[in-house]
């Protein structure tokens, strides 16, 4: 589709992947406006760009000021087909869309669409790739899942080819994109409330690999059992990354931590070193992203110079490790983990650097993520030296009765745990600033708001 002046009417258009897409049609010369129940502080940054937000929902929002209609009206998963915008759309015969539906059609623009998907990481790999074509002087477009300040946002148009997103698994949503080179980077139960099973997800993960063109290529992490899988029925070319084989695809040797805890590691193409990379984010994992977005990036053309200076000063996405301060001689991080693997990974990384205890604040996120890690969660949380609990932050779902924090703080209790609940954010915070001493650190984990605890904590 040519979006060349074509008025597109966005329901929802605040929320950060919808106003990110807004900014890209935009650029694309389209005439662009929405509507959105709490616009927030995403309502100015959009005027500014000439979109016109809306409060609120109405029939009437359809009609841009001088009265003439959309030719595409675009919602997002979280408006129901009852609301009044698309009710009236669908009445007038304007062509209905949901957001990832968009996603896939700005892809289709692009010579060089790239999708990024997996359980973990696609936030932090879509963005180290992006950094590397950007230093490249690619000039990519980009879609990414947090605020990345190095790339200047999380959404660009760019004018060189390449496009790069996340792409995730949740309701299917990446079976509407239209990649020629895929990434995926590891496949673990998640998401629970639509996938039935691991079987179901990898049905999932299958059909997404079908998508990619013969002359397309999937990278696919060599360690994982499921990654593999895929690799068999692929349409297209595999690279491997990440295996123990270092005769087989991408993989690294020699890893070394300086004293700050982060890791330099010689990168190796089937058996061959290429080029010493070292990162600025810490945590064995994110050697694992990076061997990604080096296989992505030399696969379509860049040099290992160019991925060596792209990796080099990437800091890392918004509540991705992020350091948010320093008080008493605390650093305070924020991570978004919220899976047992994301935990343990967070974990491992912040090890590196502190010197004290870590202080884990842990808001476990949706009441069907809760009740099926729950051993799981106890586990990887063993790594802090102190954990303190907070409510189920139900994001989507309502509760259902069954399942509690509480009932994790049983779990951890027996196993020995250092855990104790604690509801309210302020609490939690003066709970810190009684216990915490010189060089301890205080990590927030989770998806919804307990990033509130650490600045709490800091402005006290």
């Amino acid at each position: 589709m040519d979006f060349t002046g074509k008025r597109i009417h966005m329901i929802g258009v605040a929320g950060s992947s919808m106003s990110g897409l807004a900014s890209i049609l935009q650029a694309f010369g389209s005439s662009v406006q929405g509507s959105d129940e709490n616009a927030g502080d995403k309502k100015g940054k959009l005027e500014k760009q000439g979109i016109r937000v809306l409060s609120g929902h109405s029939p009437n929002h359809l009609a841009d000021p001088s009265g003439q209609l959309p030719h595409l009206v675009v919602y997002t998963a979280a408006v129901k087909p009852s609301n009044p915008e698309i009710q009236e759309a669908r009445r007038l015969g304007i062509p209905v869309i949901e957001r990832k539906d968009l996603l896939g059609m700005i892809m289709s623009v692009y010579r060089f669409p790239i999708a990024v998907s997996g359980t973990h990481g696609k936030t932090t790999t879509t963005s180290m790739i992006a950094s590397i074509l950007l230093d490249a002087g690619s000039d990519p477009g980009f879609h990414i899942g947090g605020d990345v300040k190095q790339l200047g946002g999380g959404t660009r148009a760019g004018n060189g080819g390449f496009f790069v997103t996340e792409a995730c698994e949740y309701v299917d949503s990446f079976l509407s994109l239209r990649p020629k080179a895929a990434v995926v980077l590891n496949i673990e139960e998640d998401h629970l409330d639509y996938f039935k099973d691991i079987q179901h997800i990898c049905r999932s993960f299958r059909a997404f690999v079908q998508l990619l063109p013969g002359n397309g290529f999937l990278v696919v992490n060599a360690a994982d059992p499921n990654c593999m899988m895929l690799a068999a029925e692929a349409p297209c070319r595999v690279i491997l990354f990440g295996g123990k084989d270092p005769n087989a695809g991408y993989s690294c040797q020699d890893i070394q931590l300086d004293s700050r805890g982060y890791p330099s590691f010689q990168l190796v193409r089937q058996g061959t070193p290429l080029k010493r990379l070292k990162l600025h984010l810490r945590g064995s994992h994110n050697i694992q992203n990076a061997l990604a977005a080096a296989a992505v990036c030399l696969e379509a053309g860049c040099t290992p110079d160019q991925v060596a200076a792209g990796l080099e000063y990437f800091a890392g996405a918004s509540r991705r490790f992020e350091w948010k301060g320093a008080r008493l001689g605390v650093d305070v991080y924020d991570d978004y983990a919220h899976h047992p693997s994301e935990i343990s990974a967070t974990l491992d990384a912040a090890r590196t650097t502190c010197r004290g205890k870590i202080f884990c604040i842990f808001q476990p996120h949706t009441y069907t993520r809760a009740k099926r890690f729950m051993h799981g969660f106890s586990s990887s949380l063993s790594l802090a030296d102190q954990v303190v609990l907070t409510d189920i932050f139900a994001s989507r779902e309502s509760d259902p009765g069954d399942v509690r924090s509480e009932d994790l703080l049983d779990i951890m209790k027996t196993e020995g745990l250092n855990v104790i609940y604690i509801k309210d954010f302020s609490e939690i915070a003066d709970f810190l600033s009684r216990s915490v001493q010189e060089g301890d650190m205080v990590l927030t984990l989770g998806a919804g708001d307990v990033s509130r605890v650490g600045e709490l904590f800091l402005s006290v």
